[in-house]
C-alpha cells in the first residue's frame, strides 16, 4: 500500500478532468502545451487550506505538497489590521487558513458581528453560534444575510490575495487552479469582477498576475472519490513522490 498527499491527488487529476469541470476566471498567457520547468499552483480550500505546486519536466507534471495554508497572514488594509487583531487576541497567531478556508467563513462573521456590521436577524445570529457547522450556515444565509454575505464576500476576497501572493511566489504561468470543497459553492461570487480585479491589484507587479490564468476545478477529482483515484492511479508512477 502507497499513500498519496490529498493535494498530490488533486492536482494530478487536474489534467484528466473534462474541459466543462474548470472555470477560467483569469485566461493570462495561454501556451498550447506545457514548457519545461513551467510551474502549476493548486489552492483547496475546504475545511482547511491546502496548497501544491507542479513543475513540468517535459513529459509530466511533478507535484509538490506544501504547508502554505500555515503561512503567517498579514493585512493589506486597516480593516485586515483590525481583524488580525481580533483573531491574534483570540488564538495567538493568525495564518493563512484562518483567512481562506471554511473555518475562515466563520472567522470572518464573527469579525463582523464584534464590529456589528451587516444587517442580521438575531434568531439566525444566535442559530449560527448554537451550529455544529456555522460555516454551512452562513453560506445558506447569504441571500437573506447582509453580514454572512460580507463574511463571504471577504474570505472570496482573501482567496484572491493568496492567489495574487502565490502567482508573485511560483510565477505559476502554468496557471493557478482554486480546488477542495469551497470554490465550486462559492463559483457565482468567483466570476465576478470583484475577484479578478483583486488578484490583478498588487501594487507593483500587476503585470506578472496579467500573465497567469487563474482557474477554478470543478472538482470531480475532490467531490467523486473515484475520480481522485483515477487521478492518482494514473499519475502515481510520475508523482515524483
Amino acid at each position: 500500500m502507497r499513500l498519496i498527499n490529498d493535494l498530490v491527488a488533486t492536482a494530478l487529476g487536474i489534467d484528466l478532468l473534462p474541459a466543462s469541470d474548470v472555470v477560467t476566471l483569469h485566461a493570462g498567457k495561454t501556451v498550447s502545451e506545457p514548457e519545461l520547468g513551467q510551474v502549476r499552483a493548486v489552492i483547496a480550500p475546504g475545511t482547511g487550506l491546502g496548497e501544491a505546486f507542479c513543475v513540468h519536466n517535459g513529459d509530466s507534471w511533478l507535484v509538490r505538497p506544501g504547508e502554505g495554508g500555515h503561512a503567517a497572514w498579514a493585512p493589506r488594509n486597516l480593516d485586515d489590521a483590525d481583524l488580525w487583531n481580533f483573531l491574534f487576541e483570540r488564538d495567538g497567531y493568525v495564518d493563512v487558513e484562518s483567512m481562506c478556508s471554511g473555518t475562515a467563513v466563520y472567522n470572518l462573521w464573527q469579525w463582523l458581528s464584534a464590529r456589528q456590521r451587516g444587517d442580521e436577524d438575531p434568531s439566525l445570529s444566535e442559530a449560527i453560534r448554537a451550529a455544529a457547522d456555522p460555516t454551512r450556515v452562513i453560506m445558506d444565509a447569504v441571500d437573506t444575510s447582509e453580514r454572512c454575505r460580507l463574511a463571504v464576500l471577504a474570505v472570496v476576497d482573501h482567496w484572491a490575495n493568496e492567489a495574487c501572493d502565490v502567482a508573485v511566489r511560483l510565477l505559476p504561468t502554468g496557471g493557478i487552479y482554486l480546488a477542495g470543497g469551497l470554490p465550486p459553492r462559492l463559483l457565482p461570487f468567483l466570476r465576478s469582477e470583484r475577484f479578478e480585479r483583486r488578484y490583478l491589484g498588487h501594487p507593483t507587479l500587476g503585470h506578472v498576475h496579467h500573465s497567469v490564468p487563474v482557474r477554478v476545478a470543478i472538482i470531480r477529482v475532490v467531490i467523486n472519490p473515484k475520480a481522485a483515484l483515477l487521478g492518482t492511479v494514473a499519475n502515481v508512477p510520475r508523482a515524483g513522490l
